[in-house]
């Protein structure tokens, strides 16, 4: 008979994780106010709150995160913890109360109770580390997202406070301004976590709510083509990059998933020049990195391709592909042994591939 446990707690609560827990609830306070600064539209002040409530909750949600991946032995990064929590989070029930502080002051005050479960968290935690790495990109970017709208927004009110009728006026502007970006960023962060559900047809919708509001939202138009890109529409996928590189050239995303469809019709010339580019903006990007060095190999430039993939290791020990990929270049080479003990790492990092304990069996029958 299984056991299930259920554990609320609070972020002043120590939080002591149970192995054997199935289900653990989630409860979480966030707090937006109005009336004592520039003017605000009162349903993106709840929209604030139930975010801040949500932020809290995910939080709280990765101490149990962390706990099950100690169980299975994971090595996750603290990021990998983060975006495993806000992606398996269930919001069971959420209430916005307005909470009057004096005449002209409301504060917003969102409660919410979610749930986690442990096969959620399983299933992420044992899912490719390369989709574990490429999500907690762009979780990592979200947040710097939401981050930089509310310092704005705080650098705005404080400005309200010491200005002059015509410069309130103009900060009033700047508040809607921001709301509409605050408010593109949270249909973008809708899309997204549909796309982890896989259910990109309403991801879509999403995220095209998203550009509406911001016609120039580099992250947003990368998001949509990486869910057309999944429905199989490749030319939908490669305009919508094509849309987030030029709106942000400088934004790493969109020439590795431009890379991966130039790899994918075997143009490796075009996918190692893209992946390139990832690079140059983000040194630290692993996935572009060890897509260079896939690239390489294909294009029998191994000396490239090892010098790539120890890079891709040196920011990422625990990727297998990164030491597969380092493999592949040392077998070309006929450098069996080292082809071993990488594709040997390769296949202990990640025991659900058989092609990298078969590709080191392969090195190993060189060696004799």
């Amino acid at each position: 008979m299984k056991k299930f446990l259920i554990a609320a707690f609070v972020v002043l609560l120590n939080f002591i994780p149970v192995a054997c827990a199935e289900v653990v609830t989630v409860e979480a306070d966030g707090y937006y106010t109005v009336g004592d600064g520039p003017d605000e539209n009162i349903s993106v002040a709840k929209e604030r709150a139930r975010a801040e409530a949500k932020r809290n909750a995910s939080e709280q949600a990765c101490v149990y995160v962390e706990s099950i991946s100690e169980v299975k032995n994971g090595a996750l990064t603290r990021d990998e913890i983060q975006t495993i929590s806000a992606t398996v989070l269930k919001i069971c029930n959420e209430t916005v109360s307005p909470e009057i502080l004096s005449d002209s002051v409301i504060q917003f005050h969102c409660h919410i109770t979610a749930r986690v479960e442990t096969a959620d968290v399983l299933a992420q935690v044992n899912q490719g580390k390369d989709k574990l790495i490429e999500a907690t990109q762009r979780n990592k970017e979200l947040e710097e997202e939401n981050a930089r709208i509310k310092a704005e927004l705080a650098e705005l009110k404080a400005r309200y406070k010491t200005a002059n009728a015509d410069e309130r006026k103009q900060i009033d502007a700047e508040v809607k301004r921001n709301e509409e970006q605050f408010t593109a960023a949270q249909w973008n962060d809708k899309g997204y976590a549909l796309n982890n559900k896989k259910e990109f047809a309403a991801a879509i919708e999403c995220f095209n709510k998203a550009i509406a509001l911001e016609p120039h939202y580099a992250k947003a138009w990368n998001n949509l083509g990486y869910a057309y890109e999944s429905l199989g529409d490749t030319a939908g996928a490669i305009d919508c990059f094509n849309k987030s590189i030029e709106f942000n050239p400088n934004y790493a995303a969109p020439w590795n998933n431009l890379g991966y469809i130039h790899s994918k019709f075997n143009e490796h010339e075009q996918a190692a020049r893209c992946y390139r580019r990832a690079i140059e903006i983000n040194p630290k990007y692993v996935l572009a990195q060890n897509n260079l060095a896939f690239a390489y190999n294909k294009l029998g430039d191994y000396d490239k391709a090892i010098a790539c993939s120890l890079k891709t290791i040196e920011l990422d020990s625990n990727y297998a592909k990164g030491w597969n990929n380092l493999g592949v270049a040392y077998f070309k080479q006929k450098r069996w042994r080292e082809a071993a003990d990488a594709f040997g790492r390769a296949a202990e990092l990640d025991p659900t591939d058989k092609t990298m304990a078969e590709n080191r069996d392969a090195a190993l029958a060189k060696i004799g």
